[in-house]
């Protein structure tokens, strides 16, 4: 069926007839619709993106000194900026303009005072606030044009129509992140001893104010925008609207938290040639709250693997002071207000260190060493994007490739408006829920840095550095569905099931009810590990010639981070969930070899009589940065729609007899920009292992973390540079001009090429990585 004047939808024909308040209309031409003929020659066209910048700033900074012991010290930061984008995200409509507001407010208070020269105190206290939000405007409203749709999000509609146009209002946003510290230090020396003492207290507030969601209707080309029938309807058996998504709920949370911290550190100088360092830090590392008491957490370890066929809530923690009535059976209320168990709050970081004159008459040598521990706080996106975005205060509803949603009517029904909320779901054998959580032992990331380096001054102006630099990361944050499907036999059934299909995948879960990736757990249970090698070689200024080469040759090792994907605001481990062994290998960021020179020279003047001669050949120098690197891992992922396990986002398979040197096509990159991988050992035409009964199941892909590297990069910038003499500003004035070549030889530098093989751009590389050369022009004027 194609429309056409007769039986186009009522509501694409509104919007094809709708006038902007300055008498435009919302699209081109929407007198004359031709959906045979190109849009663009019907005077369709996107159009380009335009941004203007209102920004307003204060600053102050006041001083007094009360006497020669004590000084009072006041700073105050104030600033106001604002955006507006004509064009947001991808709209290439006009009439959606957003704009984002960002307010900075810093205020400080010290006091020093000295009490001998042995003894110092340094009192602080600070406030600071961070507003950021951003709001999006809308020519019509669902409700204008007779779409039913959520209250909440009247406002914000979002069309989009693949290949064609994007109708949609941004989302709309506010949030107000403040800080209350209190700091004191002391400074004490005596003898061989430099002591400082201190500690600080702070209060964390995070007010996300308010959330407005842009409900979207996703339609697969313009034609299925100007039907925008049923399945029924359309006699396709699929609705014209093939993605819908709503989202509403109740967003505004104050999330709060107090640290606080003491700290002892002594640099002991033991002889002349060595010097040791040694401090210890204590650390009480708060965990966010929700001042409104809409925080509530999901605990597989008490959910009910199988629950009964009239549902149940079991599993679902909610924090101590939750404020949404009184709580359904099954809910637990937990004892604090995090709803987990509130672990890693109490943390003690020590710090050692030493230098080392290793002749004993002579600095020419000098060994260096150190340990320390850090601590990384849960952030508020793990507190708020994770839980606050979710049951029972928030409800999302989302239709694919459904048969029944129309242009009218596109979205999950019922949609509770905000008085309804919370709004529990339980779950049941029949239900296939998706439901973020946060582990019960959750806590602070932990990472140990260690060090060893040595210093040479090997000749006049040359210095030389040799170091080992290594870091260990434990409890980092990842998230991943613990709820994967597992693997049923004879000898080990899982709820009568003895084989493994596609289709028994809901029957194979841990917990029954929520699909295979539907349960999103934030845990701390990642890990990482660097390694590297450093050498540098500094040369001071002599001779006009001044330059710095620095090498590093290291590795760097994780468990996830080269292994998720990222849908929507969370990081997702793609691949088997429950084997971190699977899922250790090589960074994403890691490059095994790295080298960096800079350089100044300034080339001889020369020795004449001719003043025109020195000013034309004298003043002459030239500076530049090279960049020479091995490419960054990658690490080869696929869309598995038959893994039997109900991860669809899987690794790629490689062929049976391939290895890893053999995955990456042979040559130089300029030879492969269309086939950078072996398709004969990985791609799409690469089946993966079928494990399942049904013939159709498959394993996990069988490629490993991090197996390959992009693209190396070589980048040279130069900048020559001209001095001239202009002596009626100054004996030392001077006009200095500089031609800056960034990318200077033109080196075709490619970015990574696409690492899904099951997508049809496998292997492509569309892009580089650094632009062809660009030169600039400067003149300067030094007096």
């Amino acid at each position: 069926m194609k429309p056409d004047g007769s039986n186009i939808n009522p509501i694409a024909l509104e919007l094809l007839q709708m006038k902007l308040p300055d008498g435009s209309y919302l699209f081109p031409t929407p007198q004359t619709i031709d959906p045979t003929r190109p849009f663009e020659s019907q005077g369709f066209s996107a159009f380009s993106r335009a941004c203007s910048f209102n920004e307003d700033q204060f600053m102050t900074n006041a001083d007094f000194l009360q006497s020669t012991k004590s000084k009072f010290a006041v700073r105050f930061f104030f600033a106001n900026s604002a955006q507006n984008t004509t064009f947001p995200q991808s709209v290439n409509i006009q009439g959606f303009p957003r704009t984002t507001e960002i307010r900075f407010r810093n205020f400080s208070f010290a006091h020093t005072y000295i009490f001998n020269s042995n003894l110092l105190n340094e009192a602080r206290v600070g406030f600071h606030r961070n507003f950021d939000g951003f709001s999006a405007q809308a020519p019509f409203s669902w409700s204008g044009i007779g779409v039913a749709a959520a209250a909440q999000n009247d406002n914000l509609p979002c069309i989009t129509m693949l290949g064609s146009y994007n109708i949609c209002a941004a989302p709309s946003f506010s949030a107000v992140v403040d800080s209350y510290d209190f700091l004191d230090s002391v400074s004490y020396v005596r003898g061989r001893h430099s002591m400082r003492f201190g500690g600080g207290i702070s209060r964390g507030r995070v007010y996300f104010r308010s959330y407005q969601n842009n409900d979207q209707i996703l339609f697969l080309s313009y034609l299925d925008f100007l039907l925008g029938l049923d399945g029924v309807t359309n006699g396709s058996g699929f609705s014209n609207v093939f993605l819908s998504v709503r989202f509403n709920g109740l967003f505004p949370h104050l999330l709060q938290v107090w640290d606080g911290n003491l700290y002892a550190q002594d640099d002991i100088k033991i002889t002349n040639r060595l010097t040791l360092n040694a401090g210890l830090r204590y650390e009480h590392i708060g965990s966010y709250s929700d001042g409104l008491g809409r925080i509530v957490n999901f605990d597989m370890t008490r959910a009910d693997p199988n629950p009964p066929p009239t549902g149940t809530l079991q599993g679902f923690v909610a924090a101590a002071n939750y404020s949404g009535g009184t709580l359904p059976p099954g809910v637990t209320k937990a004892s604090n207000n995090s709803a987990t168990n509130a672990d890693g709050k109490n943390n003690w970081a020590p710090r050692v260190g030493f230098a080392w004159q290793v002749l004993p008459h002579s600095s020419r040598f000098v060994l260096r060493g150190g340990y320390v521990i850090y601590y990384s706080r849960l952030t508020t996106q793990t507190s708020f994007i994770h839980l606050g975005f979710s049951e029972p205060f928030a409800e999302a509803g989302v239709e694919v490739a459904a048969s029944s949603p129309t242009l009218a009517n596109p979205f999950a029904q019922p949609i509770p408006p905000v008085s309804a909320f919370p709004v529990w779901m339980p779950y049941s054998p029949s239900s296939s829920l998706s439901i973020s959580a946060v582990a019960p032992d959750i806590r602070p990331s932990i990472v140990q840095q260690y060090s060893m380096n040595l210093q040479t001054a090997f000749a006049n102006d040359f210095l030389l550095e040799v170091g080992y630099v290594g870091t260990r990361g434990t409890h980092l944050f990842r998230e991943r569905a613990p709820n994967q499907a597992l693997l049923a036999s004879p000898s080990d059934p899982i709820r009568g099931q003895t084989t493994n299909t596609l289709a028994n995948i809901p029957l194979r879960v841990p917990i029954e009810g929520f699909g295979a990736t539907g349960i999103g757990n934030i845990d701390s249970a990642g890990a990482s590990w660097y390694n590297g090698l450093e050498v540098s070689i500094t040369k001071r200024l002599s001779k006009g010639l001044q330059f710095l080469a620095s090498y590093t040759f290291a590795k760097s090792l994780d468990t996830d981070g080269a292994n998720v994907v990222v849908v929507s605001d969370a990081a997702i481990t793609i691949g088997n969930q429950n084997n971190p062994r699977s899922r250790y290998g090589r960074s994403s960021f890691d490059r095994l070899h790295r080298f960096v020179p800079s350089y100044v020279y300034n080339f001889p003047s020369p020795k004449s009589s001719s003043t025109f001669v020195n000013k034309l050949l004298g003043g002459w120098a030239v500076s530049g940065v090279a960049t020479i690197q091995s490419g960054t891992a990658l690490t080869l992922v696929s869309t598995n729609a038959n893994n039997v396990f109900g991860i669809t986002g899987d690794r790629a398979q490689l062929a049976a007899g391939c290895t890893n040197a053999q995955v990456v096509t042979p040559g130089s990159v300029n030879s492969k920009l269309n086939n950078y991988f072996n398709t004969a050992c990985v791609g799409p035409s690469v089946p993966f292992r079928v494990i399942g009964a049904d013939g159709m199941g498959t394993d996990f892909g069988n490629s490993g973390v991090g197996i390959v590297d992009g693209p190396d990069q070589r980048n040279f910038d130069i900048a020559p540079i001209k001095k001239t003499s202009v002596g009626w500003l100054g004996e030392n004035s001077n006009l200095e001009f500089r031609t800056e070549l960034f990318n200077a030889f033109n080196t075709s530098q490619f970015a990574n090429p696409f690492t899904d093989a099951s997508s049809s751009s496998f292997g492509q590389i569309q892009s580089t990585s650094v632009s062809s050369r660009i030169i600039q022009l400067a003149l300067k004027l030094n007096f």
